[in-house]
C-alpha cells in the first residue's frame, strides 16, 4: 500500500447533514489532501429525518456537491454495511475505519471483525452520576467502543478524563479536536457604534441541552433592565421549536427575536459577521445528556466575535476567563455577562478578534488539524500491518 495515500472509510449516522460541518471539514481536508474518502451512512436526511430535527434537509451544504461526495456515499442497515465494509476490507479497497459517533460502533461491528485499524472519535459523555437505564446503556456503549477500537480519539481533554473514568486506558487515545476552516469563519466589516442595535446570536439543534430557551430568558432579563437597543438570532431547529418560540411570545419579544431556520455554513458566516456575541448557554439535562464542545464557538472565535457560554463539559477548555462564563441555566448571571460584553464592546471585541482567534488558528486550524489526523492514521497502518 502506498502510505501516502490513504483508503479512508468515514461511518455516521446521517449524510448529508447541515449540522454537522465538523464531519464535513474532516472528509474535504482529507480528500484535498489527495486521500480515497468513501462514507457509509445509515440514514439520508433529506429522506429521513433525525430524532432532534424538525424538518428534512432542505439545504445541503455547497462544498457536497463541489467534491461530489454523495457519489462516494453508501446507505444502508448496519448488517449492511459491515458487509459492504468488510468484502471491500479483504478486497484491499479500505485501510482504515473511522466512526464519527460511538453508538455506530456497537451497531455495526457486532456483526463481526474488520482485519484494519478501527478509530472511534467521541464528542460528548453523558453525566454517569446516577444508577438509571440510561447510564448503563452508555456504560454499555463505552465499553464496546473501547473494546472494538484500535484508537480513540476525544475531541477535549474533558473527553479524555471522562473516558478515563470509565476505564479506557490513557495509552489508547489521542485527543484530536475538531476544526474549522479559518478562511470562510472570519472576522467581517462590521461595525458597532454603540447607538445601533446590538446584535447576539444563538446557533444549534433545538435540543435540551443546548440551553436555548435560557439564553431567550437571559435576553429578555437584559431588555427589562436596560435601554440600549437589541435583537436577538436563533439559527437552527428541531423538536423544541414550538417550546422556543412560545417563550419568546410569553416574554413579549416577538418584535426582537428571529428564528432563521436551518442555514448554510455561508450563511453562518453572514449572520455571524453582522452579530456582536454568540450566547452558548448549554446545560447537563435531567437523564445527564450534555454537550462535547460546541463547534459554533471556535467559528464565532474566528469571527472575533465575544462569546458569553456556560461552564459546561469542555467549554471552558477554550473560554477560560470568568466574565465570559456563567453558571448552568443561571438566567441572571447569562443576563449580567451578556450586559457587561455590550457595555464593555470594543475593549471584548479586541481581545476576542486578536487573542482568540490567534488561538483557533493554532488550535482548530481544519488544515494543521488534517496532517495530524493523516499522520495519525498512517502509524496506525503501519502498526496494524507489522
Amino acid at each position: 500500500m502506498n502510505q501516502e495515500k490513504q483508503k479512508i472509510s468515514f461511518l455516521v449516522w446521517f449524510f448529508p447533514k447541515i449540522s454537522e460541518t465538523f464531519v464535513l471539514n474532516q472528509i474535504i481536508e482529507l480528500k484535498k489532501r489527495g486521500h480515497q474518502v468513501s462514507i457509509y451512512s445509515l440514514k439520508d436526511p433529506r429522506k429521513k429525518l433525525a430524532r432532534e430535527d424538525k424538518q428534512l434537509e432542505k439545504k445541503v451544504h455547497g462544498l457536497v456537491e463541489k467534491y461530489d461526495l454523495l457519489k462516494d456515499t453508501e446507505y444502508g442497515s448496519p448488517k449492511k454495511i459491515f458487509n459492504s465494509l468488510k468484502k471491500r476490507v479483504d478486497a484491499g479497497e479500505i485501510d482504515i475505519v473511522y466512526f464519527q459517533f460511538p453508538g455506530l460502533v456497537g451497531k455495526i461491528l457486532e456483526y463481526g471483525h474488520l482485519d484494519c485499524p478501527v478509530v472511534s472519535s467521541f464528542h460528548n459523555i453523558p453525566q454517569f452520576d446516577n444508577k438509571d437505564d440510561l447510564s448503563e446503556k452508555w456504560r454499555k456503549k463505552v465499553e464496546k467502543v473501547i473494546e472494538k477500537s484500535d484508537l480513540i480519539l476525544p475531541i477535549s481533554k474533558f473527553a479524555e478524563k471522562e473516558l478515563i473514568r470509565l476505564g479506557c486506558k490513557k495509552e489508547r487515545m489521542i485527543i484530536h479536536p475538531m476544526g474549522i476552516n479559518t478562511k470562510i469563519f472570519k472576522p467581517g466589516k462590521k461595525a458597532y457604534s454603540g447607538s445601533d442595535i446590538f446584535t447576539f446570536i444563538m446557533i444549534g439543534r433545538f435540543v435540551e441541552k443546548k440551553g436555548f430557551i435560557y439564553g431567550i430568558r437571559a435576553f429578555a432579563e437584559l431588555n427589562s433592565k436596560t435601554d440600549f437597543l437589541s435583537e436577538l438570532i436563533i439559527v437552527g431547529d428541531g423538536k423544541r421549536e414550538e417550546k422556543l418560540k412560545r417563550e419568546v411570545e410569553k416574554l413579549k419579544l416577538k418584535n426582537k427575536v428571529l428564528f432563521t431556520g436551518k442555514l448554510t455554513q455561508q450563511e453562518v458566516v453572514k449572520n455571524m459577521q453582522k452579530s456582536q456575541c454568540l450566547i452558548c448557554p448549554s446545560i447537563t439535562t435531567e437523564k445527564g445528556k450534555r454537550e462535547g464542545l460546541p463547534i459554533t464557538i471556535m467559528e464565532a472565535l474566528a469571527c472575533g466575535l465575544p462569546v458569553i457560554a456556560t461552564r459546561h463539559a469542555a467549554i471552558p477548555e477554550i473560554i477560560k476567563e470568568d466574565r465570559f462564563l456563567a453558571l448552568e441555566k443561571d438566567v441572571l448571571d447569562l443576563s449580567f455577562k451578556m450586559k457587561k460584553v455590550a457595555e464593555n464592546y470594543k475593549e471584548e471585541e479586541i481581545f476576542f478578534a486578536d487573542q482568540k482567534r490567534k488561538y483557533i488558528i493554532e488550535n482548530h486550524n481544519i488544515k494543521t488539524l488534517a496532517v495530524d489526523l493523516e499522520k495519525i492514521f498512517k502509524d496506525l497502518i503501519y502498526e496494524k500491518q507489522n
